[in-house]
């Protein structure tokens, strides 16, 4: 299965706890490409499952909630004054819904992007958090301000991914209320990031619609 090289390192979790709970509750080998470890230039986010059918896809699903769920938000520059993450009351949301806020400011004239870190397998709390932190930075701006997302897709499967036409993003778009841009296939650069963008709720919807269809590229 794919998974973002910049993300094994979260997956695996320290001294490997994570990844070797996976490969003993699942009965299954779960291998991390190792020329990542030599190779600065080209990385691999291929990452190989083997074991029983039921094990394999066991450990796909465990790997995917592994992965961190990360939503990001611009607040306008009116909100002031700039957000701490370090305030208590950003801290009781953070420690509460177990995840962790940062800000970016860009600058006097454009406010700062804030970032929400979570882990998957715990969407419904970092989704909640957001949702606070919002209200609490933002007051009745908050359902005004939009939230963004991202997945790391091979740029080999995106049309496959896409539909003819568009028509299988479409219908996620429309099922979700969500924007989902793909990079310009006729780019130079190839480029796999995909961003999302909409309400918290459509988001996190569209990014699992995109994650089952990943797991559809790599098994058929």
């Amino acid at each position: 299965m794919d998974v973002s090289y910049t993300e094994h390192s979260h997956v695996i979790g320290k001294g490997g706890n994570n990844i070797k709970k996976v490969m003993e509750e699942t009965g299954c080998h779960i291998h991390f490409p190792d020329s990542n470890r030599n190779n600065q230039a080209e990385k691999s986010n291929q990452v190989s499952i083997a074991g029983q059918p039921a094990g394999v896809e066991s450990a796909r699903v465990r790997i995917r909630e592994l992965l961190p769920l990360i939503l990001m938000f611009e607040l306008p520059a009116i909100i002031h004054p700039s957000p701490d993450p370090n305030s208590p009351a950003v801290q009781h949301i953070s420690q509460t819904y177990n995840i962790s806020v940062s800000f970016k400011q860009r600058s006097r004239l454009y406010g700062a992007t804030g970032i929400v870190r979570g882990s998957q397998s715990n969407a419904t709390a970092v989704k909640r958090g957001t949702a606070l932190l919002l209200d609490h930075l933002a007051g009745t701006l908050a359902n005004a301000i939009s939230i963004s997302t991202q997945l790391d897709i091979a740029s080999q499967h995106h049309l496959f991914m896409m539909g003819r036409n568009g028509s299988n993003i479409k219908h996620i778009m429309q099922r979700t209320g969500a924007q989902i841009h793909f990079p310009d296939p006729n780019s130079p650069q190839k480029k796999s990031t995909v961003y999302l963008q909409g309400t918290i709720e459509s988001v996190c919807l569209a990014r699992q619609y995109l994650m089952v269809s990943k797991v559809l590229t790599k098994c058929c």
